[in-house]
């Protein structure tokens, strides 16, 4: 006889499963027919996501759900009857002061405008919207160039004179020293001026009643002392601008 083969290894019975203390059951129940479990009775009363655009809320217990409740934590705004004409606001923000001159020295064109902005860094440029039925419109868009007086903080006098309907032109129309000389394209330059931008004529954009001018600066050259300022229609003086160190 051959030699014998390995023995094999004892059979071991199961072990009894344990069961579930009783106060985690609950928790535990069946779900479905599936046999899946079901989620705990904290989370199950959670709504689901409905919309990718949902707002998202912070449950008691620490969990972040979506709520349609979230939704009406804030009211409706603004309160009460329909509100005020959006003129009425927005002439309360406060702007610089600038005079725009064009023209030569015996037709020269100044308006008052509170609607110069920034429109470019690269290329720098700016706009401007004036009434379409305005003079300096006409003025501005009959020539290629024209100076942005940022008016001084002392400078509310000329501020006024160039917001008048009817005023004279050319040079004349203000005392010789007014003046600081004219650009190399003959537009005359007022002085004392916050600021002085040089600037050349890009196009027009229609703006409902006004048109929004569109301008390349092809020089900036910056002045001193403070801006005037129009805030709800009223011109403001502000103290002399400390320089600011930077690194």
């Amino acid at each position: 006889m051959g030699p014998a083969g390995p023995a094999h290894p004892p059979v071991r019975r199961p072990r009894a499963v344990r069961e579930l203390p009783q106060a985690l059951r609950p928790e535990f129940r069946t779900g479905d027919a599936s046999g899946v479990p079901a989620l705990p009775e904290r989370v199950r009363g959670l709504r689901r996501r409905r919309t990718a655009g949902a707002v998202r809320a912070v449950a008691a217990d620490g969990i972040s759900v979506t709520s349609t409740a979230a939704d009406r934590l804030l009211r409706v705004w603004p309160p009460g009857p329909a509100a005020e004409p959006s003129g009425g606001t927005a002439h309360r923000l406060a702007t610089g002061v600038v005079v725009l001159t064009c023209g030569g020295e015996a037709d020269v064109q100044g308006v008052t405008v509170s609607t110069l902005a920034l429109a470019s860094v690269e290329p720098p440029m700016v706009s401007v919207a004036l009434r379409r039925t305005s003079r300096a419109l006409r003025s501005l868009l009959g020539t290629s160039a024209f100076v942005a007086n940022v008016l001084g903080s002392r400078q509310e006098q000329l501020a006024r004179h160039f917001a008048r309907r009817r005023r004279a032109t050319g040079v004349d129309q203000l005392d010789p020293g007014a003046w600081a000389g004219r650009t190399e394209d003959g537009v005359p330059v007022l002085r004392g001026a916050f600021g002085w931008l040089v600037c050349s004529v890009q196009r027009t954009v229609p703006v409902g009643d006004h048109d929004l001018l569109l301008a390349r600066v092809d020089r900036a050259v910056p002045g001193s002392g403070a801006p005037l300022l129009n805030f709800a229609g009223e011109l403001h003086q502000l103290p002399a601008l400390m320089p600011v160190e930077r690194d």
